[in-house]
């Protein structure tokens, strides 16, 4: 099988390391990681590390500096939010490390171009509401662009 990049290999560890962060690994954070490690596109050793990393827990912080695609970045802020909501129960600790990794991720990006470019685009998809295909909706625009991030 194919081997994940470095960024988006260690962005899977980190979530799989947040997957730990309350110190208890319900049922359906376990079962959500095992399905993406058999989802994954991962060479043989990268699947062996992230099953260790889930049976034996890692720290979110080291790797952080190793997730260098800001994409990559912004998704684990996303799987974050997704894993803290897996079991129903969103634990003080739980949101501790999603503050923290929220603002570890968007400590390097500036966000100006981003905020200019979203109301650019907000206005463009206000003028253009009646339109079936709205190439100018924010909505449109988000998917377009974590489905091109993530490979599909």
């Amino acid at each position: 099988m194919s081997e994940l990049n470095d960024s988006k290999f260690n962005m899977w560890r980190a979530a799989i390391a947040i997957i730990h962060v309350d110190g208890k690994i319900s049922i359906e954070e376990q079962s959500w990681a095992k399905e993406k490690i058999s989802s994954l596109s991962l060479s043989d050793s990268q699947k062996s590390t992230l099953e260790n990393d889930l049976a034996n827990g890692l720290e979110v912080e080291p790797l952080l500096p190793l997730i260098t695609h800001k994409p990559d970045r912004a998704f684990l802020l996303h799987l974050c939010r997704t894993i803290g909501h897996l079991e129903g129960d969103y634990s003080d600790s739980e949101k501790e490390a999603f503050r923290y990794l929220e603002k570890e991720i968007l400590k390097d990006i500036n966000l100006a171009p981003i905020e200019a470019e979203v109301q650019k685009m907000e206005e463009l998809s206000n003028k253009n509401k009646l339109e079936i295909d709205n190439k100018s909706s924010i909505f449109e625009n988000v998917i377009e662009r974590l489905l091109f991030t993530i490979g599909f």
